[in-house]
């Protein structure tokens, strides 16, 4: 068994399980209902104005980093789509691929 194959292993039944991290979920991409075991990583949450952003006053970026497996998409999502989560609106802002698992780091603003 090399090391690949156990992270992978490891991802699939701690991190992506929903009796350890992950919390079954329901969200909307392109408008298509999929429902998935993600982990939605709120500590990266930024309610502050961020530097440099032309933001009206009032308004404040949100972030939010989403952790799903690759198996449970169609397709990889893109950069600049849509994504409803929990009745909410993100954009999502990157897209990273690792050992299976997609990394989406999501975006938007609210007062």
């Amino acid at each position: 068994m090399d090391f690949k194959y156990q992270a992978d292993q490891d991802i699939k039944k701690v991190f992506h399980n929903s009796g350890e991290f992950a919390e079954i979920t329901e969200f909307y991409l392109d408008n298509e209902p999929i429902v998935a075991k993600v982990v939605l990583d709120y500590s990266e949450y930024n309610d502050r104005k961020k530097a440099g952003s032309d933001n009206a006053e009032g308004l404040y970026n949100v972030d939010l980093i989403m952790h799903i497996s690759l198996e449970s998409l169609k397709k990889t999502p893109r950069k600049g789509q849509e994504i409803e989560i929990n009745n909410e609106f993100y954009t999502i802002g990157k897209v990273k691929s690792e050992m299976g698992e997609i990394i989406l780091y999501l975006e938007r603003l609210m007062e």
